[in-house]
């Protein structure tokens, strides 16, 4: 595989910086966050609500949207920086493994209470964009399908009428037909660098399962939950973690969104906001390393580029 140069970076952030101009500002990419620095996790030390503004202040550049996982500690937090900053919230609840044979686990029922009882307070300010229930929770066993249908129909009885589209994050090859008819909107993740494709194919990729799963729910919303490129750590297969790559993915991608005929209809979800480096445990290194910004905030190449659209 032929390295991907510097001169053809730079090529493909004044390319980025074109297609992203011609794109309205609602294309600017949601970005996916949980706000742990080096030292913190989920569970342990967490960040300051300082911290959670210092990193919202950053994103407020480059996108008018943010998703969270799960209805922890700092989700409060961020719901009301997200109101000062004038940023959208997706909100979510992050589901726990259990049987179907055992009633809801505490944790999961309390999850989704806090989650009812947030968007009840919230849904008339405006701020949330949506209400995720579970994430990839299929693709990783943890529930049945019949089981997140419970969490999901739950969610929609108990939050009708707030206006808060309700949907799950589940792996593109998960979606069923009974999923799709229980929730709002469809939110779907597709990681070309796990799947190990080289980077000439990555964005293709995404713009590809967006369009099976648009025409299999033609009367849903379909919204890319999940994308990106790592930009350091081990090869998966032909897939390359670099900054390059990265830079390339992203500008690949936004050019194939600017040529698609519904390019209005196509949101992206970017994976992530910030590296995180205490999922090195779970995922080895490649999965400390997707954010936007590097773990001391620092921003990658693309943000510079991605920053001029925003400006």
């Amino acid at each position: 595989m032929k390295s991907f140069s510097f001169s053809r970076c730079i090529a493909v952030l004044i390319s980025l910086v074109f297609v992203l101009s011609e794109l309205s500002l609602a294309k600017v990419p949601v970005v996916n966050y949980s706000p742990y620095r080096d030292g913190q996790r989920p569970g342990g030390p967490g960040p300051s609500e300082d911290q959670i503004e210092e990193d919202l202040l950053l994103l407020k550049n480059i996108t008018t949207e943010l998703r969270v996982y799960g209805m922890g500690r700092n989700t409060e937090v961020i719901a009301k920086l997200c109101q000062k900053l004038g940023l959208r919230l997706h909100v979510s609840a992050w589901l726990v493994p259990e049987d179907d044979d055992e009633p809801w686990s505490w944790q999961n029922y309390q999850e989704m209470r806090n989650l009812i009882t947030f968007v009840k307070s919230y849904a008339s300010s405006g701020v949330l964009a949506s209400a995720i229930i579970g994430s990839e929770v299929l693709y990783r066993g943890d529930l049945s399908e019949d089981r997140l249908l419970q969490f999901i129909n739950y969610a929609k009885q108990q939050l009708a009428g707030t206006g808060v589209p309700v949907s799950s994050a589940i792996i593109y090859f998960n979606w069923t037909e009974a999923l799709a008819a229980a929730v709002d909107q469809i939110t779907f993740h597709v990681h070309p660098m796990w799947e190990g494709r080289p980077i000439e194919q990555a964005a293709k990729r995404v713009l590809d399962t967006w369009t099976g799963l648009r025409n299999r729910f033609p009367d849903k919303a379909v919204l890319i939950g999940e994308t990106g490129w790592a930009s350091q750590g081990s090869a998966i297969k032909l897939s390359i973690p670099s900054e390059e790559n990265q830079s390339r993915f992203t500008a690949d991608l936004f050019q194939l969104i600017y040529d698609h005929p519904e390019k209005d209809e196509i949101k992206v979800f970017f994976f992530s906001a910030f590296d995180e480096l205490w999922k090195a445990g779970d995922e080895g290194d490649v999965g400390a390393h997707w954010g936007l910004f590097r773990s001391d905030r620092s921003p990658k190449p693309v943000v510079d580029v991605i920053e001029n659209l925003a400006s």
